[in-house]
């Protein structure tokens, strides 16, 4: 599950943005945004943060909006629609293969200030100087 949530990171960036991204390490010292979303089948429940430094927010919306103007509700309604991208489309990928996943509504937990939650695994991308994360707080059931 965590290659597909992966892989779906990378398909949203290549092929609907367009966009090169790269893996990187860390996240870079900045303001940061968030969105969870919950990925489950009759096994665990995968909870899945999306933390986006402001700087990688402006650049999603130049890239899908044309414009990098935001104020907070333009921040919760896009990380809330890019956490449903990924996670949706892993969860379509997966469902193709499985008959028991389900999604849930995203949340934005708007500005993140510590990242102490926990996760289980965490990949960290770059688009151009752009950092954003991936945290996954795995729950058995």
């Amino acid at each position: 599950m965590l290659d597909t949530i992966d892989y779906s990171v990378k398909h949203f960036f290549k092929h609907i943005l367009r966009s090169k991204l790269e893996i990187t390490d860390k996240l870079d010292d900045a303001v940061y945004y968030g969105s969870s979303i919950c990925l489950s089948d009759n096994v665990k429940d995968l909870e899945c943060y999306l933390i986006f430094k402001q700087d990688s927010l402006k650049q999603l919306a130049t890239r899908l909006l044309g414009d990098e103007k935001m104020d907070e509700d333009d921040y919760c309604d896009l990380c809330k629609e890019v956490a449903n991208q990924i996670i949706g489309y892993a969860k379509r990928l997966l469902a193709d293969a499985y008959d028991d996943y389900s999604i849930s509504v995203p949340e934005y937990l708007g500005r993140v200030k510590d990242f102490k939650l926990g996760f289980n695994y965490e990949f960290f991308y770059k688009l151009d100087e752009h950092t954003f994360c991936v945290g996954i707080v795995e729950k058995k059931k």
